[in-house]
């Protein structure tokens, strides 16, 4: 079973936005949260998931493990195997070349290994507008990671 971890602030329910889209679509994932990052344990997780508003703190300690799906600017709190960088800027893996009101065209960046060691090519996906831009590319690059395409849940 694949185990995903979303890292959120108390108050948030990102780790409901994504837990419900995954059960849409399969089984076999395991959603939790952690509250603060400084409660992860080392190499509980495949895929871990930093909310889009989350903020590391100084004194947090590095996030290590599979693959790390995070807003840009965080990759200096985190040593994994693969970091996915989600955001607006052209350096992110994850960005959204066009937005419309009820879908968008979720542009990857660069190669991406799924979770199951598939590998997806560069591309882009029409993908359904839910919420904001940045949940939006958070939960469509947590369901790639998975090994959903994107056809799958439009």
């Amino acid at each position: 079973m694949t185990k995903l971890i979303v890292i959120e602030h108390a108050g948030e329910n990102f780790t409901r936005v994504i837990s419900t889209q995954i059960a849409r679509f399969g089984g076999g994932v395991s959603v939790t949260h952690i509250l603060p990052a400084a409660e992860f344990d080392e190499g509980e997780a495949n895929i871990i998931v930093v909310s889009p508003s989350y903020h590391f703190a100084e004194s947090e300690p590095k996030l290590r493990g599979g693959i790390l799906l995070t807003p840009s600017g965080v990759p200096r709190f985190a040593e994994a195997r693969c970091v996915v960088t989600y955001g607006m800027s052209p350096k992110d893996t994850l960005t959204l070349s066009s937005i419309g009101e009820d879908a968008c065209v979720l542009a990857l960046q660069r190669e991406l290994i799924t979770a199951d060691g598939g590998i997806l090519e560069r591309q882009e996906f029409k993908i359904p507008a839910c919420g904001s831009t940045d949940e939006s590319l958070a939960c469509s690059g947590a369901m790639l990671l998975l090994g959903l395409q994107p056809s799958d849940y439009a």
